[in-house]
């Protein structure tokens, strides 16, 4: 007959079973049992004051305890219910919990083990499908075999019911995680008993502490190595985005229909209703003379019990990966342009109708990491994995210091495409240009770049166009603002002019080239220079005439950004601004002749 340890070990936290039913199981055979329970309770307990009272660890600890005090009443240790009583315990603590993302997760690992790990593997079988010889007959590769298929049974057991939680929260999940298990779980004991050792001979000799720690070193080296080669493997990593909740609903129902399906107690149930309707519905059909001879409800259940429980397993599989698959965030159709809220600098995200995307600089001066938290936290949520242009206006922080970390963060599950730069006479008079060019090329990144009249992309089959408007050919600039690159976006009957930090003269350029050409109007403006004094003037917006204005500035800026002045002057001409420090993110959509504005506002 197993031990309690052996019971319970798998279900909770390795580091309690280890510390708290250790000292239980090694006085039980010494002492009494409750003196054995008291000191094993208190232990844990100890234990858990000690690491920080986690949530995990608060969970693992209830659930012990029961285990301890269930084995001392020779009750039957039940999981779900230890499980429930943990969950009910901690939220009186504190109500807030429930929010919070270790408890989720922390039970919903649980919920897995107790719900969809006796489904896929049990007595007698493993993994769904692969039947277990009788003991008697197991030879040791069969027995190896069959520890590493419950092992594996374990993780994907936990794996598929955290799977709609971990994709709502991180926005991707890992294939090879799972594999990965196999190494990690196996070796935690290795880790924590050679820490416990090294810490009590510390007390003797330091020597003898640091050669007793020499297990978990390498362990955790191993770790390291194995963590680092499996995040270069680009098919380990599948990112989804954030889901929508009636996919997660969907896929959790399917998932309950699968463990229900597999269920001794429904079938049981479900035979017991079902025999009752059927008495019921005999008595009406016969007052009614309605009676039909055939096979009854009861005959009708049994007999699609009595279907293969492989073709009913691989059924409800097969619609569990398609629930799992569409678990993704859903982009708009059409043209959407995202401008993101990165404090003091300039971002804008664009997926055309093709699933292109576009990243119109990327940077902040006032707000750190802006693209390792803003950035790339928003492009994760919406389920990007690649950024086929980098589109920058010029050299300057506020616009590529973001766009230089999501360079550092490629790699197997992030990558930057191309590198577009505006094309200058002197390329190295450009501090800031020039560092940017070599940036790109130590990584590896094709940089092309484009001038007045330029073309980046044109698709005629969907009236996509986004075509270069400056730096003009032969144009004199002083600054970095003066060169800056405007590009014009076109789709359908939409257009967008992005200025970066193009300024009255780059604006007067431009209307003297389009005096030559031809009259320009657009729907959207991006305000150049973060919508500064001098920019957007007012002869410069009667010859676009835009119907909103998009303005990127951080809050409570110490530029004053959007200055009053062109904030007056796009009011008296009737163009609505959106600002992003009002505002966590403007949104544009463009799809079947209907332009849809929205802002978000999660943070504020």
């Amino acid at each position: 007959m197993p031990s309690i340890l052996d019971r319970v070990k798998p279900q909770t936290g390795l580091h309690i079973s280890i510390a708290g039913m250790s000292v239980y199981n090694m006085l039980r055979k010494r002492l009494n049992q409750k003196i054995s329970a008291l000191a094993g309770i208190l232990v844990i307990l100890s234990y858990l004051i000690f690491t920080g009272e986690s949530v995990s660890a608060a969970r693992a600890v209830c659930m012990l305890v029961m285990a301890i005090i269930a084995d001392v009443r020779a009750r039957t240790y039940d999981m779900l219910t230890a499980l429930s009583m943990a969950s009910v315990m901690q939220i009186m603590d504190n109500p807030y919990i429930i929010c919070n993302t270790s408890y989720i997760m922390s039970f919903l690992a649980m919920l897995g083990i107790a719900l969809v790990l006796p489904v896929i593997s049990s007595a007698d079988k493993t993994l769904v499908f692969i039947k277990k010889k009788n003991r008697k007959n197991r030879t040791l590769k069969d027995e190896v075999i069959y520890l590493l298929c419950d092992s594996l049974s374990g993780c994907i057991a936990i794996q598929l019911m955290l799977l709609p939680a971990l994709l709502y929260v991180s926005y991707e999940t890992s294939f090879i995680s799972v594999i990965l298990n196999l190494i990690v779980i196996p070796l935690m004991p290795v880790v924590m008993i050679s820490g416990i050792v090294s810490g009590l001979a510390g007390l003797v000799s330091i020597k003898c502490a640091w050669f007793m720690a020499g297990a978990a070193h390498y362990v955790l080296k191993l770790y390291d190595i194995l963590c680092k080669a499996c995040a270069d493997i680009q098919a380990g990593t599948y990112v989804t985005g954030r889901p929508q909740v009636w996919q997660m609903i969907l896929y959790m129902f399917i998932l309950a229909v699968w463990i229900s399906a597999d269920s001794e107690y429904v079938k049981y149930c479900a035979t017991y209703h079902i025999s009752n309707v059927h008495d019921i519905w005999r008595k009406v059909s016969n007052a009614g003379n309605l009676y039909v001879s055939g096979r009854s409800l009861r005959n009708i259940y049994r007999n699609s019990c009595n279907i293969s429980h492989n073709i009913k397993s691989v059924i409800l599989i097969v619609l569990l990966i398609l629930a799992a698959v569409n678990m993704r965030y859903v982009h708009p159709k059409g043209l959407y342009i995202m401008m993101l809220d990165v404090g003091q600098g300039d971002c804008i995200y664009m997926r055309d109708e093709n699933g292109i995307s576009y990243l119109f600089d990327g940077g902040s001066t006032d707000v750190k990491q802006a693209g390792k938290y803003r950035i790339y936290k928003t492009l994760r949520y919406m389920g990007i994995r690649r950024i086929d242009y980098a589109v920058i206006s010029h050299g300057d922080a506020d616009h590529v210091n973001g766009i230089k970390e999501l360079i550092d963060m490629s790699g197997a599950s992030f990558t930057v495409g191309e590198v577009v730069m505006p094309d200058i006479k002197d390329k190295d008079s450009e501090e800031s240009y020039a560092g940017m060019i070599e940036y790109a090329h130590k990584a590896g990144i094709n940089i092309s770049y484009k001038k007045a009249g330029d073309v980046l992309v044109c698709d005629n089959s969907t009236a996509f166009k986004i075509t270069c408007m400056h730096p003009c050919e032969s144009y004199d600039y002083e600054d970095a603002n003066d060169y800056s690159a405007v590009y014009m976006i076109e789709y359908k009957d939409f257009s967008m002019l992005m200025m970066g930090d193009a300024g009255k003269k780059a604006e007067k350029c431009m209307m003297n080239d389009w005096k030559q050409h031809k009259e320009l109007k657009v729907f959207a403006l991006k305000a150049g220079h973060h919508g500064s004094r001098y920019s957007c003037s007012e002869a410069f917006l009667e010859s676009i005439d835009p119907a909103i204005a998009l303005i990127s500035c951080g809050k409570d800026n110490r530029y004053k950004h959007p200055h009053k002045e062109m904030l007056t002057r796009l009011h008296n001409m009737d163009i609505k601004p959106y600002r992003t420090d009002e505002d966590d993110a403007i949104m544009i959509n463009v799809s079947a002749d209907k332009i849809k504005v929205q802002v978000y506002n999660d943070s504020r």
